[in-house]
C-alpha cells in the first residue's frame, strides 16, 4: 500500500500532468531494481509502489477520485469507479509503457535515449548472436520475426556501467529456462543473445543519472555559473569506470569534445567514442523546457543585463552555439 500517492512521486496535490510525468521519470529511474543491486528488496518495493501512484495520478478518471475520497475510497469504488481500483503489480509493464517501449524486442532501452537525445540510440545495427555448441554466438543482422517470436523475446536490463565495463547476469527466458549471460562491452540495446525457441534475449539500456547514450558516444550536461562561461572552467568528471578526468573550457565555450572516452567499440576492441561535456547557466531539464526562440531570446537578454551590458559578443556567440548544438 503506497500511502498517499503524491507523496510518493515527491509531488504536491495540484501537480500538473506534466510534473507527474516528470517525477515518475525521475523516481522510476532512480529506483529501478536494476540500478540498485545492493538494495534489491527496498528498490522492488518502491519501484512498484511509484507505477502504481503513477497510474493512478496520470489517469484523470482515477485522480479525480483518489483526490475526493482518497485510497480507500478508490479501491472500494467510489465515485462511480464501479468493482474499485486495483493496481495490476506489473510495474516493469508501466515502465515499459511510459517509456514508448510497447511489445517489441529492443524498445525498452530505445526510449532513454530518444528521450534525452531526441535521436534514438543510433550506432548501427545491433548484434544477434545464437546458440551453439560453446554458446550463443555472434550471426549478425538486426534480427526481427513475427510478433509471436518477438514475444517470446526477453528484455534483458542492463545499466550503462554494465554495458561499458561487461558484466555477467544471470536471467530467466520466456520458456523458463535460466542462462547465465555474458555482457560484452560496447553491446547497445536491441542486441538479441539466443539460445533457442522461447530462449531469446535483447538487451535494454537504463537511463543513466548524468550520462547520455548515442551510438558509441556518450554526453554529460553541467550546470554552471553564468561567469564561469565567461572565464572558462575546468570540469571535473567521474566517468563510468570510476577514473576522474579533467575537462577544461575555455572562455565562452560552451561544449567541449573528449575523444576515446565515450563508450567502447563492441566490434574494435580498444577502440572507444567520444564524450561531449556540454556547460550553461540552464540544467539540462531547462533547457528541454525551450520549445521557442522566444524562451531562447529571453535567456539571451537576462544573460546580457547580468553581465552589465558588456557587449553584444557574448550573447550574439551563444545564439550561435545554441543553434549549432541543436541541430
Amino acid at each position: 500500500m503506497p500511502g498517499d500517492y503524491y507523496a510518493v512521486l515527491g509531488l504536491q496535490k495540484g501537480a500538473s500532468a506534466d510534473e507527474v510525468k516528470k517525477a515518475y521519470r525521475k523516481m522510476a529511474m532512480k529506483w529501478h531494481p536494476d540500478k540498485n543491486t545492493d538494495k534489491k528488496e527496498e528498490a522492488e518495493r518502491r519501484f512498484k509502489q511509484i507505477a502504481e501512484a503513477y497510474d493512478v495520478l496520470s489517469d484523470p478518471n482515477k485522480r479525480e477520485t483518489y483526490d475526493r475520497f482518497g485510497e480507500a475510497g478508490l479501491k472500494h469504488g467510489a465515485g462511480g469507479m464501479g468493482g474499485g481500483y486495483q493496481f495490476n503489480g506489473n510495474a516493469e509493464d508501466v515502465f515499459r509503457e511510459f517509456f514508448g517501449a510497447g511489445a517489441g524486442g529492443g524498445g525498452f532501452a530505445n526510449l532513454f535515449a530518444q528521450a534525452a537525445m531526441n535521436g534514438g540510440m543510433g550506432g548501427g545495427s545491433p548484434f544477434v548472436f545464437s546458440m551453439g555448441a560453446g554458446g550463443p554466438r555472434f550471426s549478425g543482422g538486426r534480427g526481427g520475426g513475427a510478433g509471436a517470436q518477438r514475444a517470446r523475446e526477453t528484455a534483458l536490463p542492463c545499466t550503462l556501467e554494465e554495458l561499458y565495463r561487461g558484466a555477467r547476469k544471470r536471467a530467466q527466458a520466456a520458456n523458463g529456462s535460466t542462462h547465465d549471460i555474458e555482457i560484452r562491452p560496447g553491446w547497445k540495446a536491441g542486441t538479441k543473445i539466443d539460445y533457442g525457441p522461447g530462449a531469446a534475449f535483447v538487451v535494454t539500456e537504463l537511463p543513466h543519472a548524468a550520462f547520455t547514450r548515442a551510438g558509441n558516444d556518450l554526453s554529460l550536461w553541467r550546470e554552471v555559473r553564468p561567469a564561469q562561461i565567461l572565464t572558462g572552467s575546468r570540469q571535473q568528471v567521474k566517468t563510468l569506470d570510476g577514473r576522474i578526468i579533467h575537462v577544461e573550457f575555455a572562455p565562452l565555450m560552451l561544449w567541449t569534445e573528449v575523444e576515446s572516452e565515450g563508450m567502447p567499440v563492441s566490434k574494435a576492441q580498444g577502440h572507444k567514442g567520444k564524450l561531449t561535456v556540454y556547460v550553461s547557466p540552464l540544467t539540462a531539464e531547462q533547457y528541454g523546457a525551450a520549445k521557442s526562440w522566444m524562451t531562447i531570446a529571453m535567456y539571451l537578454i537576462g544573460l546580457y543585463i547580468l553581465f552589465n551590458y558588456s557587449g553584444m559578443l557574448l550573447p550574439l556567440l551563444m545564439v550561435y552555439q545554441l543553434v549549432k548544438a541543436s541541430r
